[in-house]
């Protein structure tokens, strides 16, 4: 099984616009302008980002998950 996390696509222009939400593991990526959704927390392994290499990014004006491999620091 792959990550499972989900993006609300949220605007932003940069990285910094962008954050986590969603229970302890934050497996929800949205942007700063956004009241978080409710989210039920149900201690799945796929909903941990880092486990499966993912970073909460600003993706051409949008907040997603992203491969953080495929991203130049």
């Amino acid at each position: 099984m792959g990550f499972c996390g989900w993006s609300t696509h949220g605007p932003c222009t940069y990285d910094g616009e962008c954050r986590r939400a969603g229970c302890d593991v934050g497996f929800i990526c949205m942007s700063a302008y956004e009241d978080p959704p409710d989210a039920i927390c149900e201690g799945d392994e796929c909903l941990v980002p880092e486990r499966y290499g993912y970073a909460c990014r600003c993706v051409n004006g949008r907040c997603m998950w992203f491969p953080s491999q495929a991203w130049p620091d």
